[in-house]
Protein backbone atom coordinates (compact mmCIF):
# COMPACT_ATOMS: atom_id res chain seq x y z
CA UNK A 1 0.00 0.00 0.00
CA UNK A 2 1.33 3.47 -0.88
CA UNK A 3 2.22 6.51 1.20
CA UNK A 4 0.15 10.17 0.73
CA UNK A 5 2.14 12.21 -1.10
CA UNK A 6 1.77 15.11 1.15
CA UNK A 7 2.80 13.24 4.04
CA UNK A 8 5.19 10.56 3.05
CA UNK A 9 5.11 7.91 6.15
CA UNK A 10 0.91 8.07 6.82
CA UNK A 11 -1.24 5.44 5.06
CA UNK A 12 -3.91 5.92 2.17
CA UNK A 13 -6.60 4.01 4.54
CA UNK A 14 -5.82 6.60 7.51
CA UNK A 15 -9.21 8.19 8.57
CA UNK A 16 -7.71 10.62 11.32
CA UNK A 17 -8.67 14.29 9.43
CA UNK A 18 -5.93 16.14 12.37
CA UNK A 19 -2.94 14.82 12.64
CA UNK A 20 -1.32 17.92 12.95
CA UNK A 21 -1.20 20.83 15.32
CA UNK A 22 -0.73 24.30 16.23
CA UNK A 23 0.58 23.32 19.67
CA UNK A 24 2.96 20.44 20.61
CA UNK A 25 1.08 20.22 24.33
CA UNK A 26 -1.68 18.37 22.15
CA UNK A 27 -0.24 14.95 22.92
CA UNK A 28 -1.00 11.95 21.45
CA UNK A 29 -2.09 8.19 23.21
CA UNK A 30 1.51 7.05 24.55
CA UNK A 31 0.33 3.75 23.15
CA UNK A 32 -1.71 0.65 22.33
CA UNK A 33 -1.65 -2.67 22.27
CA UNK A 34 -2.87 -5.30 20.29
CA UNK A 35 -2.82 -9.13 21.04
CA UNK A 36 -2.02 -12.09 21.48
CA UNK A 37 -4.94 -13.65 19.93
CA UNK A 38 -7.72 -15.39 22.21
CA UNK A 39 -6.77 -18.84 23.92
CA UNK A 40 -3.07 -17.98 23.20
CA UNK A 41 -0.54 -17.33 26.39
CA UNK A 42 1.78 -14.02 26.08
CA UNK A 43 4.85 -15.39 24.69
CA UNK A 44 7.02 -12.49 23.16
CA UNK A 45 6.10 -8.70 22.92
CA UNK A 46 6.64 -6.55 19.19
CA UNK A 47 7.80 -3.00 20.44
CA UNK A 48 6.59 -1.31 16.75
CA UNK A 49 7.44 2.32 16.10
CA UNK A 50 5.33 4.34 13.54
CA UNK A 51 6.57 6.62 10.70
CA UNK A 52 6.73 10.27 10.58
CA UNK A 53 3.32 11.84 10.57
CA UNK A 54 1.39 8.58 11.49
CA UNK A 55 0.56 7.52 15.20
CA UNK A 56 0.07 4.56 17.04
CA UNK A 57 -4.24 4.04 16.53
CA UNK A 58 -4.13 4.78 12.70
CA UNK A 59 -0.98 2.38 12.07
CA UNK A 60 -2.94 -0.38 14.42
CA UNK A 61 -6.18 0.17 12.03
CA UNK A 62 -4.08 -0.96 8.94
CA UNK A 63 -1.54 -3.32 10.29
CA UNK A 64 -4.88 -5.49 12.14
CA UNK A 65 -8.08 -5.08 10.56
CA UNK A 66 -7.10 -3.21 6.98
CA UNK A 67 -4.79 -6.21 6.28
CA UNK A 68 -1.86 -3.31 4.95
CA UNK A 69 0.70 -6.54 5.18
CA UNK A 70 0.37 -9.70 4.58
CA UNK A 71 1.83 -13.09 3.54
CA UNK A 72 1.73 -14.96 0.75
CA UNK A 73 -1.27 -16.93 2.79
CA UNK A 74 -3.38 -13.59 3.18
CA UNK A 75 -2.43 -13.22 6.93
CA UNK A 76 -1.54 -10.21 8.66
CA UNK A 77 1.91 -10.09 11.24
CA UNK A 78 -0.77 -11.35 14.14
CA UNK A 79 -1.94 -14.13 12.34
CA UNK A 80 1.12 -15.21 11.64
CA UNK A 81 2.06 -14.64 15.34
CA UNK A 82 -0.69 -15.47 17.42
CA UNK A 83 1.09 -15.51 20.71
CA UNK A 84 2.88 -12.10 20.54
CA UNK A 85 1.73 -8.60 22.01
CA UNK A 86 2.03 -5.85 19.78
CA UNK A 87 2.50 -2.55 21.59
CA UNK A 88 2.31 0.39 19.16
CA UNK A 89 4.22 3.00 20.37
CA UNK A 90 3.20 6.60 19.52
CA UNK A 91 5.83 9.18 18.57
CA UNK A 92 3.86 12.53 20.14
CA UNK A 93 3.91 16.36 18.84
CA UNK A 94 6.98 17.60 17.82
CA UNK A 95 7.79 21.15 16.49
CA UNK A 96 9.29 21.87 13.45
CA UNK A 97 11.86 23.55 12.95
CA UNK A 98 11.12 23.89 8.78
CA UNK A 99 8.00 24.24 8.16
CA UNK A 100 7.95 23.29 4.60
CA UNK A 101 8.84 19.57 5.53
CA UNK A 102 5.87 20.02 7.81
CA UNK A 103 3.37 18.54 5.81
CA UNK A 104 3.48 19.13 2.21
CA UNK A 105 3.58 22.75 0.77
CA UNK A 106 1.52 24.43 3.48
CA UNK A 107 3.95 23.46 6.07
CA UNK A 108 2.92 22.61 10.02
CA UNK A 109 3.86 24.34 13.20
CA UNK A 110 4.74 20.98 15.10
CA UNK A 111 3.05 17.09 14.12
CA UNK A 112 3.93 13.56 14.95
CA UNK A 113 7.26 12.81 14.46
CA UNK A 114 9.58 10.92 16.55
CA UNK A 115 12.20 13.80 15.88
CA UNK A 116 12.69 16.96 13.60
CA UNK A 117 14.24 16.74 10.07
CA UNK A 118 15.51 19.50 8.21
CA UNK A 119 15.37 18.73 4.78
CA UNK A 120 13.20 17.01 2.48
CA UNK A 121 13.56 13.02 1.16
CA UNK A 122 16.72 14.65 -1.22
CA UNK A 123 18.58 15.40 1.50
CA UNK A 124 17.62 13.85 5.10
CA UNK A 125 20.82 14.32 6.63
CA UNK A 126 20.65 18.43 6.40
CA UNK A 127 21.26 20.23 9.53
CA UNK A 128 21.63 16.88 10.92
CA UNK A 129 21.51 18.39 14.79
CA UNK A 130 17.90 19.63 14.72
CA UNK A 131 17.34 15.61 14.83
CA UNK A 132 18.96 15.68 18.58
CA UNK A 133 16.63 16.83 20.99
CA UNK A 134 13.43 14.73 19.30
CA UNK A 135 15.35 11.56 19.25
CA UNK A 136 17.06 11.71 22.71
CA UNK A 137 13.53 12.07 24.08
CA UNK A 138 12.20 9.25 21.71
CA UNK A 139 15.10 6.83 22.65
CA UNK A 140 14.91 7.45 26.70
CA UNK A 141 10.95 6.82 26.02
CA UNK A 142 11.33 3.45 24.13
CA UNK A 143 13.85 2.21 26.96
CA UNK A 144 11.20 2.64 29.25
CA UNK A 145 8.71 0.74 27.20
CA UNK A 146 11.27 -2.17 26.60
CA UNK A 147 11.86 -2.30 30.53
CA UNK A 148 7.94 -2.37 31.57
CA UNK A 149 7.62 -5.11 28.65
CA UNK A 150 10.35 -6.87 29.69
CA UNK A 151 8.91 -7.36 33.15
CA UNK A 152 5.54 -8.49 31.75
CA UNK A 153 7.80 -11.58 30.64
CA UNK A 154 9.90 -12.63 33.36
CA UNK A 155 12.57 -9.79 33.17
CA UNK A 156 13.13 -11.91 29.28
CA UNK A 157 14.70 -9.14 27.21
CA UNK A 158 15.49 -11.71 24.68
CA UNK A 159 12.09 -11.95 23.88
CA UNK A 160 11.08 -8.71 22.93
CA UNK A 161 11.38 -7.55 19.21
CA UNK A 162 12.04 -3.68 18.66
CA UNK A 163 10.71 -3.02 15.08
CA UNK A 164 10.27 0.28 13.34
CA UNK A 165 9.12 1.43 9.70
CA UNK A 166 10.78 4.66 8.29
CA UNK A 167 11.50 7.18 10.64
CA UNK A 168 10.08 4.68 13.23
CA UNK A 169 12.82 2.10 11.76
CA UNK A 170 15.88 4.72 12.74
CA UNK A 171 14.41 5.34 16.18
CA UNK A 172 14.71 1.64 16.60
CA UNK A 173 18.28 1.51 15.53
CA UNK A 174 19.37 4.14 17.12
CA UNK A 175 17.47 3.12 20.43
CA UNK A 176 19.34 -0.64 19.88
CA UNK A 177 22.97 1.61 19.94
CA UNK A 178 21.76 2.97 22.69
CA UNK A 179 21.60 0.33 25.12
CA UNK A 180 24.02 -0.10 27.98
CA UNK A 181 25.37 -4.26 28.30
CA UNK A 182 24.41 -4.28 32.08
CA UNK A 183 21.02 -3.82 32.36
CA UNK A 184 19.46 -6.14 29.18
CA UNK A 185 20.56 -9.65 30.85
CA UNK A 186 17.70 -11.72 31.90
CA UNK A 187 17.75 -14.65 34.07
CA UNK A 188 15.52 -17.13 34.57
CA UNK A 189 14.79 -16.97 38.08
CA UNK A 190 12.28 -14.28 38.76
CA UNK A 191 12.38 -14.11 42.26
CA UNK A 192 15.44 -11.75 41.85
CA UNK A 193 15.29 -8.18 40.68
CA UNK A 194 17.85 -5.10 39.35
CA UNK A 195 20.98 -6.02 37.41
CA UNK A 196 22.12 -8.95 37.38
CA UNK A 197 25.62 -11.36 36.49
CA UNK A 198 24.11 -13.31 33.19
CA UNK A 199 26.41 -14.59 30.58
CA UNK A 200 27.29 -12.81 28.10
CA UNK A 201 24.88 -14.19 25.35
CA UNK A 202 21.94 -13.21 27.58
CA UNK A 203 22.47 -9.53 27.08
CA UNK A 204 20.35 -8.87 24.47
CA UNK A 205 16.64 -8.15 23.29
CA UNK A 206 15.21 -10.44 20.99
CA UNK A 207 15.72 -8.76 17.48
CA UNK A 208 15.52 -5.02 16.13
CA UNK A 209 13.59 -4.97 12.98
CA UNK A 210 14.27 -2.00 10.70
CA UNK A 211 11.96 -1.16 7.63
CA UNK A 212 12.70 1.27 4.79
CA UNK A 213 15.16 3.53 6.94
CA UNK A 214 18.49 5.11 7.55
CA UNK A 215 21.29 5.26 9.65
CA UNK A 216 20.93 8.45 11.54
CA UNK A 217 24.59 10.89 12.10
CA UNK A 218 26.33 8.28 9.79
CA UNK A 219 30.06 8.45 9.02
CA UNK A 220 30.44 7.75 12.49
CA UNK A 221 32.47 5.02 14.52
CA UNK A 222 30.38 3.29 17.60
CA UNK A 223 31.56 5.55 20.44
CA UNK A 224 31.20 8.91 18.30
CA UNK A 225 27.67 7.93 17.65
CA UNK A 226 26.63 6.93 21.65
CA UNK A 227 29.18 10.33 22.59
CA UNK A 228 27.16 12.56 20.05
CA UNK A 229 23.23 11.11 20.90
CA UNK A 230 24.27 10.86 24.37
CA UNK A 231 21.64 8.91 25.66
CA UNK A 232 23.59 6.21 26.63
CA UNK A 233 23.58 6.71 30.73
CA UNK A 234 21.84 8.75 33.02
CA UNK A 235 25.03 11.56 31.86
CA UNK A 236 26.62 12.46 28.31
CA UNK A 237 27.34 9.13 26.97
CA UNK A 238 28.63 7.64 29.90
CA UNK A 239 27.29 3.75 29.63
CA UNK A 240 27.44 2.60 33.84
CA UNK A 241 31.22 3.27 34.16
CA UNK A 242 32.23 2.03 30.80
CA UNK A 243 33.45 5.27 29.07
CA UNK A 244 32.19 7.57 27.83
CA UNK A 245 30.48 6.50 24.33
CA UNK A 246 31.96 3.20 24.18
CA UNK A 247 32.56 -0.31 25.93
CA UNK A 248 29.30 -1.95 26.05
CA UNK A 249 28.65 -3.42 22.91
CA UNK A 250 27.07 -7.06 23.81
CA UNK A 251 23.75 -6.13 23.46
CA UNK A 252 24.57 -4.78 19.89
CA UNK A 253 26.04 -7.80 19.16
CA UNK A 254 24.00 -10.09 20.41
CA UNK A 255 20.45 -8.75 19.23
CA UNK A 256 19.85 -10.47 15.83
CA UNK A 257 18.96 -7.69 13.28
CA UNK A 258 16.32 -7.90 10.04
CA UNK A 259 16.54 -4.81 7.40
CA UNK A 260 14.37 -4.66 4.47
CA UNK A 261 14.35 -2.40 1.88
CA UNK A 262 12.67 -1.73 -1.84
CA UNK A 263 14.85 -0.38 -4.37
CA UNK A 264 12.23 1.76 -5.71
CA UNK A 265 12.20 3.50 -2.41
CA UNK A 266 11.57 7.21 -3.23
CA UNK A 267 11.74 8.84 0.27
CA UNK A 268 14.28 6.42 1.91
CA UNK A 269 16.82 5.75 -0.71
CA UNK A 270 18.44 2.37 -1.25
CA UNK A 271 21.51 3.55 -0.62
CA UNK A 272 20.86 5.44 2.52
CA UNK A 273 19.47 1.67 3.85
CA UNK A 274 22.67 -0.23 2.44
CA UNK A 275 24.79 2.55 4.18
CA UNK A 276 22.80 1.52 7.51
CA UNK A 277 23.27 -2.29 7.13
CA UNK A 278 27.01 -1.79 6.35
CA UNK A 279 27.64 0.52 8.98
CA UNK A 280 25.42 -2.02 11.94
CA UNK A 281 27.74 -4.69 10.22
CA UNK A 282 30.52 -2.70 11.17
CA UNK A 283 29.59 -1.81 14.66
CA UNK A 284 29.29 -5.92 14.89
CA UNK A 285 25.83 -6.41 14.93
CA UNK A 286 24.71 -9.48 13.17
CA UNK A 287 22.32 -8.52 10.22
CA UNK A 288 20.12 -10.37 7.77
CA UNK A 289 19.31 -8.02 4.86
CA UNK A 290 16.68 -8.00 2.23
CA UNK A 291 16.32 -6.19 -0.87
CA UNK A 292 13.43 -6.31 -2.95
CA UNK A 293 12.78 -4.78 -6.64
CA UNK A 294 9.78 -2.85 -5.88
CA UNK A 295 7.16 -1.92 -3.15
CA UNK A 296 7.74 1.76 -2.90
CA UNK A 297 8.00 3.33 0.62
CA UNK A 298 6.41 0.29 2.74
CA UNK A 299 6.36 -2.82 3.65
CA UNK A 300 6.98 -5.55 1.16
CA UNK A 301 3.94 -7.97 0.83
CA UNK A 302 3.85 -10.62 0.85
CA UNK A 303 7.66 -11.27 0.62
CA UNK A 304 8.35 -9.07 3.01
CA UNK A 305 6.55 -10.86 5.52
CA UNK A 306 7.57 -14.24 4.67
CA UNK A 307 11.27 -13.63 5.45
CA UNK A 308 10.25 -11.80 8.35
CA UNK A 309 8.54 -14.44 10.07
CA UNK A 310 11.34 -17.19 8.98
CA UNK A 311 13.74 -14.54 10.44
CA UNK A 312 12.01 -14.02 14.24
CA UNK A 313 10.75 -18.15 14.08
CA UNK A 314 14.97 -19.01 14.28
CA UNK A 315 16.30 -16.57 16.14
CA UNK A 316 13.73 -15.75 18.58
CA UNK A 317 13.78 -18.18 22.33
CA UNK A 318 11.14 -20.58 22.64
CA UNK A 319 11.45 -21.47 26.31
Amino acid sequence: MRNSDSDPDAMDWQSEPVRYHSQPSQLLPAHLSLGPKPNHAHTHTVIFLHGRGDTAANFGRGLAWQHSWTDAARRTPMDVFPSFRWVLSTAGVKACANAAVGSGSSGAAAMSQWFDVWGGAANLDEREEVQLAGLRDSVRRIRAVIDQEARTLGGRYDKIVLMGLSQGGATAVSTLLSLGDRDYEWQKDTSKSGPVAGRAEHQRLGALVGIACRMLFPGRTLAQWRALVGVLGDGDGDVQGEGKGGGANKVLQNTPVFLEHTVDDPLVRIEAARQLRDTLTAYGAKMEWKEYATGGHWFHSPQGLDDLAAFLTRVLPRD
